[in-house]
C-alpha cells in the first residue's frame, strides 16, 4: 500500500557505538542518545519510526569441551536502561531480542559444532512499511553470553526515519515504554 502521510522523512541509518562485555560472559549495558531535536509548545512531536535492525554479535570461540558444550550470546535492543539484568523477550522495554547459539563438542572421535548466523537482520514493519515508534530520548543495547569464556561485542545498526505524531500520542508512547 502506498503512504499517505506527508510527514514521514525518507528512511537513514544509525550506528550503535560497538558494546563490548566487561569481562567474559557477563551483563552489559550501554545507553546511547537518539537524534532527535524536541521543540517545547510545537503542536507536534518528533519521534523515531524504527525500520530494521542489524546486528553482528562476535564469533563463539572454538569448541573445547570433551562433553557436549552450549555457547549463548544475546544481544537486546531496549527502551530502558536495564543494567546488568538478564532481559527476557517479553520485558515491556524490549524492541528487539537476537539470540546466537553454538553447540558442540571436542572429541577423540572428532569435533563437531553448530553455529548460528554472523549478521542477524529484524524487520520492525507491517505489511503497510509502518515501523515500531519509539519517542524515547535514548535506546539501550544489552549484551550477554553464558559459557564461552570470553569478552564478546556486537556492533547494531539501525534503519528508521522521523515521524511527526500529536502530543497525545507522543505520551502515550512514552508512557508504554518505560
Amino acid at each position: 500500500m502506498k503512504r499517505t502521510s506527508t510527514r514521514d522523512i525518507k528512511p537513514q541509518w544509525f550506528n550503535f557505538p560497538t558494546i563490548t562485555q566487561s569481562g567474559a560472559d557477563t551483563t552489559t549495558s550501554l545507553a546511547v542518545n537518539m537524534p532527535v531535536a524536541r521543540i517545547p509548545g510545537a503542536a507536534s512531536v518528533t519521534v523515531i519510526e524504527i525500520l530494521r535492525i542489524y546486528a553482528a554479535i562476535s564469533n563463539l570461540p572454538a569448541i573445547a569441551a570433551v562433553a557436549e558444550s552450549l555457547d549463548t550470546e544475546t544481544l537486546v535492543l531496549s527502551t530502558s536502561n536495564n543494567t546488568t539484568t538478564d532481559v527476557l523477550l517479553n520485558h515491556a522495554s524490549v524492541i528487539a531480542f537476537f539470540l546466537k547459539t553454538q553447540r558442540g563438542a571436542f572429541t577423540a572421535g572428532g569435533t563437531y559444532a553448530r553455529m548460528g548466523d554472523q549478521i542477524m537482520e529484524f524487520n520492525l514493519t507491517d505489511d503497510n512499511g509502518n515501523g515500531v515508534l519509539v519517542a524515547t530520548d535514548s535506546l539501550f543495547l544489552q549484551l550477554q553470553s553464558t559459557g564461552t569464556g570470553a569478552t564478546n561485542n556486537a556492533q547494531v545498526k539501525m534503519l528508521y526515519r522521523f515521524k511527526s505524531i500529536g502530543a497525545m500520542e507522543f505520551v502515550g508512547i512514552v508512557q508504554s515504554q518505560q
